[in-house]
């Protein structure tokens, strides 16, 4: 089993807008593209941040799916919403093996 863990910080003054397009943006991912795709935020540290955590079966499972998302154009006119909610930055993306 493959995990992705994508976690970045909000801007400040844009936690609601930030916490709006991830809850939308988890949801279309789940539905257009059928994926175990969950939206996670912290119970410590940094109350600022969001993460998303994928669920792939294989490595080539999570590749074919980054290529179809960076194909969609749903998908990348709904990134493009992210503008000044984001911290410059402080995205960071980790894949595990389980």
């Amino acid at each position: 089993m493959i995990f992705s863990i994508r976690q970045v910080s909000i801007m400040p003054g844009q936690v609601a807008a930030a916490r709006a397009f991830a809850a939308e943006i988890t949801e279309y991912v789940k539905g257009a593209h059928k994926l175990e795709f969950e939206l996670l935020r912290p119970i410590s540290g940094n109350p600022h941040r969001v993460a998303w955590l994928g669920r792939y079966a294989s490595l080539a499972a999570y590749e074919e799916a980054m290529n179809k998302l960076v194909a969609d154009k749903r998908f990348a006119d709904l990134s493009a919403k992210t503008a000044g909610i984001w911290v410059p930055g402080s995205m960071h993306d980790d894949i595990w093996q389980g």
